[in-house]
């Protein structure tokens, strides 16, 4: 028999990246757990799933919220698919306004959803992804993370208005970057 592959993918109720990985994934042999706060959304996307013949397990979360449920995620997925092969950390919260428009809210909100969420399921998958030897994770970031060059400066709305956001996203590649350096062993 061969052996079963899971993944959890999160941010994957909108119809768009994080459906299409986690349909992808099914496709290739993994069973998938769904996260986001659209129960409706990751109902269509496990409904994707089990049509490719594969298990599916939605774990409706808000994940902005530290004490929402997000620390049991993984845990939730290993108890009803097994260990975790694959990690997705897709979910974001973005939006464009100038800077002095972003309130601490918000701020706030897009960092919890941004890094604080990827960072907690990292630290929930990577140790028994560690233990079996193997294992992916993935975070998704955005070009909004990159420093652009100038003066001149680029125009674009995410160049202009993106600046919480990009924070949030060049802190997730940082956070990537020093975690693949941990765990990788040569």
């Amino acid at each position: 028999m061969a052996e079963r592959r899971v993944a959890l993918v999160t941010g994957a109720s909108k119809g768009g990246t994080g459906t299409a990985i986690a349909i992808r994934l099914a496709s290739a042999g993994f069973d998938v757990a769904v996260v986001a706060r659209d129960a409706e959304g990751l109902g269509r996307t496990a409904r994707q799933v089990r049509d490719l013949g594969r298990r599916a397990l939605e774990l409706p979360c808000d994940l902005s919220d530290p004490d929402g449920g997000r620390g049991e995620l993984v845990a939730r997925a290993v108890a009803e698919l097994g260990p975790v092969d694959v990690l997705v950390n897709n979910a974001a919260a973005n939006g464009y306004r100038p800077f002095a428009e972003w309130t601490p809210a918000r701020l706030e909100l897009t960092q919890q959803v941004n890094v604080w969420a990827p960072w907690d399921l990292m630290v929930q998958a990577a140790p028994a992804m560690r233990a079996r030897g193997r294992g992916w994770i993935v975070n998704v970031t955005s070009f909004a993370a990159e420093l652009a060059p100038g003066p001149p400066f680029p125009t674009t709305l995410v160049a202009t208005q993106g600046s919480g956001y990009g924070v949030s996203k060049a802190a997730l590649n940082r956070l990537t970057v020093s975690v693949a350096a941990e765990l990788y062993e040569a």
